[in-house]
């Protein structure tokens, strides 16, 4: 292989600072790394295969929309909030904004 190849070979697999490596330091470096297995081979059982069935969301779809009637901080998230309607976009974000909603006016 050529200098350029090895680079390109050894690039994905995360070796840095190849520029100033030698072809014979790039050939056993590029010999070392890809006699190595992946950790994702069936060699490796520490790594097993995720299950085909998954549990449920918790909460089933998006979040409710929050009313907040005043402007405040929320050290949770670390992020403001505004008078009016919002739209959280994660369960996460909800919970966390939860407690400083009010009811929305009729």
């Amino acid at each position: 292989m050529t200098r350029n190849e090895y680079i390109e070979a050894l690039r994905p697999l995360g070796v840095r600072n190849m520029k100033r490596m030698t072809l014979p330091q790039l050939a056993a470096k590029y010999a070392e790394l890809a006699s190595t297995p992946s950790p994702a081979s069936p060699e490796h059982p520490e790594h097993p295969e995720p299950p085909a069935f998954q549990e449920p969301p918790a909460h089933p779809g998006p979040p409710p929309v929050l009313y907040f009637n005043h402007a405040g901080w929320c050290p949770a998230l670390a992020a403001s909030y505004f008078i009016g309607y919002f739209h959280p976009a994660t369960w996460a974000e909800y919970r966390a904004l939860k407690p400083y909603a009010s009811q929305p006016p009729r």
